[in-house]
């Protein structure tokens, strides 16, 4: 996997990407994750986190060829590829429905003393389409209606767990 996971860098935000996400975590692939992580420095290339992971609500820290790494969860069934797929949502109301109440749900457990993420996978050529971002700006509408809700990037999310909840 090394020699395809390539460092990206943006052109127009003028940095390389921070973490990552190749859809088919295994140790063998985590491994290679955390060699460049250790190969190269955050400014030059390497991963301060990485989403391969659907196993819960809330980052964590893992420990791969002992060194600590940080995983910032992603999701299958809040994201937008269920557009694409059979049995997924048909329509931006169904997509709406399955946010709102993925975020009431979470939301409420917040309330109750114990926060967690919802991770929202986007693709600009699904949900870019214009009868599906009327569900997403319905759906935003609803997080910003409620107080204490941090909307953000998943580079954001893992430079907070580090800072507040570092590496045992």
């Amino acid at each position: 996997m090394l020699s395809s996971l390539s460092l990206y860098f943006d052109s127009v935000l003028q940095r390389y990407q921070q973490g990552c996400c190749c859809s088919n975590a295994n140790e063998n692939g985590r491994g290679d994750i955390v060699v460049l992580s250790d190969w190269d420095t955050v400014e030059h290339g390497g991963f301060v986190y990485d989403s391969d992971s659907y196993a819960d609500d809330l980052p964590y820290w893992t420990r791969v060829d002992g060194t600590n790494h940080l995983v910032v969860p992603y999701t299958l069934d809040t994201n937008d590829m269920r557009f694409a797929i059979a049995g997924g949502f048909p329509s931006g109301d169904e997509f709406f429905t399955h946010l709102r109440d993925a975020f009431d749900v979470l939301y409420a457990e917040g309330v109750a003393g114990a926060p967690k993420m919802l991770s929202i996978g986007l693709h600009c050529r699904l949900v870019g389409r214009p009868a599906r971002i009327a569900s997403l700006e319905r759906f935003l509408d609803h997080v910003q209606s409620h107080e204490g809700v941090w909307i953000t990037r998943r580079i954001d999310i893992a430079r907070h767990w580090a800072e507040h909840f570092p590496a045992p």
